[in-house]
């Protein structure tokens, strides 16, 4: 990308946010179609297809970007970011091709490109200077996560990863999400011996769905589980939201941390509806009072 910058992450966010400066954006929600236009996109269109989103070259030189009619408003913002982030990678330019998306913002390791194109929509979506300033503006409660996605036109699990991110809150934003883990996945189709076919069957439990956490002294990894009696998932399933102590699965060890969290379903790639929390995990007993305070100043419906 030509930037100097040795770190790929870093550098996709620095082309990121010259196109945030070219365009003059510097107050949320970040006007993606003009952002678009500034890469040769001319065209968005919402349509009824099976994928996230797709970029499509066009006859006359310019580009064409579909969404999937049926995502919300914030994840098809995320996939529209995404598509542009295609034509901020290297050479793309001198050869444009069709990108076909299936699914967006699930930052895969083993595809380079989809991988970067995400941290390019992040980057675009939830500018860091303008994220951070207003988070510092703001109490750390899952109130006010909500609040800023819906100020950012974002989707709350985007949302959440950047706080978890730049970790601009004492408190680690983590996704739980009903799935099996990669061991379990490749075994679940095995043939069970005959009156033990309900134990062989793997049960989906709410893990931890992107690692979380990591530099901030409370790490959750990737997979870990918490029982579905657990005072967290409980609550959200009951209450759809959820405030106070509970135990978690840390690397190491459980932990008792204090918990604000909220039952947000989501349809995955194939539109099958998948149970999610979200969580605002709090990193020390003085920032855990702080909030437990404030949710007890909070009005009762």
């Amino acid at each position: 990308m030509f930037t100097g910058i040795g770190d790929p992450s870093a550098a996709v966010e620095h082309v990121a946010n010259q196109l945030l400066a070219d365009a003059g954006v510097d107050v949320p929600p970040v006007p993606l179609e003009l952002l678009a236009s500034f890469q040769g996109i001319t065209v968005v269109k919402t349509v009824d297809m099976p994928r996230s989103g797709m970029l499509i070259p066009l006859p006359s030189g310019d580009l064409e970007v579909r969404l999937r009619i049926s995502d919300s408003p914030g994840r098809r913002n995320f996939s529209l970011a995404h598509e542009i982030g295609h034509t901020l990678m290297p050479n793309y330019s001198e050869g444009p091709k069709e990108k076909v998306d299936l699914y967006t913002g699930e930052f895969v390791d083993g595809n380079e490109e989809e991988f970067f194109c995400d941290v390019a929509a992040r980057a675009l979506l939830l500018p860091k200077e303008m994220f951070v300033g207003r988070c510092s503006e703001l109490e750390p409660s899952i109130d006010n996560m909500l609040a800023l996605a819906e100020e950012f036109a974002c989707s709350l699990e985007a949302t959440a990863l950047r706080l978890d991110q730049l970790q601009p809150w004492p408190c680690v934003a983590v996704v739980w999400e009903m799935q099996l883990k990669p061991a379990q996945v490749k075994t679940r189709h095995n043939v069970a011996l005959p009156g033990l076919e309900d134990m062989s069957v793997p049960q989906e439990e709410y893990r931890v769905k992107y690692h979380a956490g990591e530099d901030s002294g409370l790490f959750f990894p990737r997979f870990k589980h918490v029982d579905r009696s657990n005072d967290m998932i409980a609550g959200c399933l009951a209450e759809t939201f959820f405030r106070g102590k509970c135990v978690l699965p840390g690397a190491k060890k459980d932990v008792v941390r204090y918990v604000e969290a909220v039952a947000v379903p989501y349809r995955d790639e194939h539109l099958t509806q998948r149970n999610r929390i979200i969580s605002l995990v709090y990193q020390t007993e003085e920032s855990a009072c702080e909030s437990a305070e404030r949710a007890e100043r909070l009005p009762v419906d």
